[in-house]
């Protein structure tokens, strides 16, 4: 039972932001961040499309403060896995799957191309 003289710890959450385009929409998240009671830091990364909260504000405020600048956030579960990722019955999207099955098609094309140029020598 948590007692209202407990205080909050402080952690770090780190979340995907999307619809950042130039470093002025990451700065807009930053300050927006900042602006949430009991942030003591905020830092957007505008090439990964993650902002990296520091402070014992809770993920649904920072969701809310994201909102009302105009991007789109969503929670982490656990271990960088967003609650949509987590709906679709693994971490993997479409685009992965696509890239994977070209991986193994070019593979399997490029093997007889090495065996045939190692085995001339």
């Amino acid at each position: 039972m948590m007692n209202a003289a407990t205080p909050i710890t402080p952690q770090t959450l780190s979340l995907p932001v999307e619809g950042m385009h130039c470093a002025s929409c990451a700065g807009r998240v930053e300050r927006a961040l900042a602006a949430v009671p009991g942030v003591t830091g905020a830092v957007v990364n505008l090439a990964t499309g993650r902002a990296t909260v520091a402070g014992a504000a809770g993920m649904p405020a920072l969701i809310t403060a994201i909102g009302t600048v105009g991007y789109k956030a969503e929670p982490v579960i656990a271990h960088g896995v967003t609650a949509r990722g987590a709906m679709d019955n693994g971490t993997m999207d479409h685009g992965d799957v696509g890239l994977r099955r070209d991986l193994i098609l070019s593979a399997v094309l490029a093997l007889p191309v090495v065996v045939l140029e190692m085995g001339g020598i």
